[in-house]
């Protein structure tokens, strides 16, 4: 006989429900990212080579102006053996911290109106293409982070990786010029901080990046694109939002035959569950159930979950034949967070070592992922 047990007996939480939605968001992008890996190896890319042991360390801009290049590498060399500097040429965070949290740092200034940007200088001809052509970080005296350390990192037989920082940053938007157009807009038609991957000058702005690092500075070793961000799915789980609906989107969705209106519908819809949730208003059947009600309801969710990521991952392969220097690993991750590195030599995230305003990382698999996607709704 076969004995089911009464739901009112299972132990199934919020905490559980998130599990179970994380762990489907990381198995849909596991199946995008398996077929993104298949088609590389069948182009016959050559595999890409590690430094062993391969030991990394990510360095902010501010470290090199404060401590001094050749004190910065002599520390890190010297207490940590590193071999690879991952430096950061682009990122819209990463200002100083405050005097208390680096005390022996040099220099702990705090900057009040930090900027960011590009923290190296880069050719206007690679940026023709797209509206975002003026980003160069004025912090820190305007340092060229690849000229100033390039140079002395090789001369010690180090590797230099670019570290290309792309997280949704809010004051990135209104910092940089024309940002705001290629912003992801929400559920609710408003614009959110987060790049949308499927927005042609986004897109142009990221591949003429690129092409200004190999051919400006050809010396370089790699580069490294970092994006920690997270798909419609997951950012509704975590923070009430569902990116993206702006026109492109929309566009791409209705080519794959998926309903724009019922995916709106759908995400609105998890949204009032998960608020609900979090005011520990549980559901008749559970909070699981009702999850999985919507799910089968409404499958433009996962449609949409999945356009986004293969969003993500078509801009990731088109990053990786933009040069022939180029090469791109990835592996896929639980959907919150993670890197995606290009690089002339693989670039191995992420055990990590706290060091006063930087992270070491030493050799580990390849890290990934997370992605998204010009213009305001349709109407």
């Amino acid at each position: 006989m076969l004995y089911v047990e009464p739901m009112s007996n299972l132990s199934f939480n919020r905490r559980t429900l998130i599990r179970w939605c994380s762990a489907i968001s990381a198995w849909t992008m596991a199946q995008s990212s398996r077929k993104q890996a298949a088609a590389q190896t069948r182009a016959g890319r050559a595999p890409v080579k590690l430094r062993k042991p391969y030991i990394a360390i990510q360095v902010p801009p501010f470290c090199w102006k404060d401590e001094g290049t050749e004190k910065v590498l002599d520390i890190i060399q010297e207490k940590a053996r590193v071999n690879t500097i991952w430096a950061y040429t682009y990122t819209y965070e990463h200002r100083r911290l405050k005097a208390d949290e680096l005390p022996d740092h040099g220099k702990a200034a705090f900057e009040k109106d930090y900027n960011g940007g590009s923290f190296c200088d880069y050719d206007p001809k690679y940026f023709r293409n797209t509206i975002l052509g003026d980003f160069r970080a004025p912090d820190y005296d305007g340092i060229n982070v690849i000229s100033e350390v390039l140079p002395k990192a090789k001369a010690r037989g180090m590797d230099f990786i670019c570290w290309d920082y792309n997280n949704a940053f809010p004051n990135l938007a209104a910092r940089m010029k024309n940002a705001s157009k290629v912003m992801e807009i929400d559920v609710y038609g408003q614009r959110r901080n987060s790049s949308c991957f499927n927005n042609e000058d986004f897109r142009n702005h990221l591949f003429g990046k690129i092409e200004n690092y190999l051919k400006t500075y050809p010396d370089i070793t790699g580069i490294a694109w970092g994006c920690e961000r997270a798909g419609p799915l997951n950012n509704v789980i975590l923070r009430d939002r569902a990116t993206c609906f702006c026109r492109d989107c929309q566009a791409k969705g209705r080519e794959r035959g998926i309903s724009v209106e019922r995916a709106r519908q759908g995400y609105l819809a998890l949204i009032g569950l998960f608020q609900a949730s979090r005011k520990d208003q549980r559901p008749n059947d559970g909070y699981f159930v009702e999850f999985w009600r919507l799910l089968l309801k409404y499958p433009e969710i996962l449609a949409w979950e999945n356009l986004w990521t293969d969003s993500y991952h078509t801009r990731c392969a088109a990053s990786s034949t933009a040069s022939p220097k180029v090469s791109h690993r990835r592996s896929p991750s639980a959907g919150t967070s993670g890197t995606t590195p290009l690089s002339t030599r693989s670039i191995a995230p992420r055990r990590t070592m706290r060091c006063p305003g930087s992270t070491l990382t030493s050799s580990s698999p390849p890290s990934t992922t997370i992605p998204a996607v010009r213009g305001w709704p349709s109407s």
